[in-house]
């Protein structure tokens, strides 16, 4: 129960207070947890999804006619 204790508490310090709302009537980590993944899915899925966004967003990706090379290559490095 110690260490449910602390996971919880690890659990409630990495999120929003949005999310803690949610997960915070949670009587165990593993029903915090559960929560979570209801809500925000699994991570393969999200994986996917951010996979596919990233490759549209280069796909788009082009140089603006007044827009020098090093913006150009700054925006890139943020992809």
């Amino acid at each position: 129960q110690k260490l449910d204790c602390k996971a919880r508490f690890l659990i409630y310090q990495c999120v929003n207070s949005k999310i803690f709302n949610k997960i915070s009537k949670a009587s165990t980590s593993k029903e915090a947890w559960e929560i979570l993944m209801k809500t925000y899915g699994d991570g393969e899925k999200n994986k996917k999804v951010k996979l596919q966004t990233l490759r549209r967003q280069y796909e788009l990706l082009c140089m603006e006619e007044k827009e020098s090379i090093s913006d150009y290559f700054d925006r890139i490095q943020e992809l």
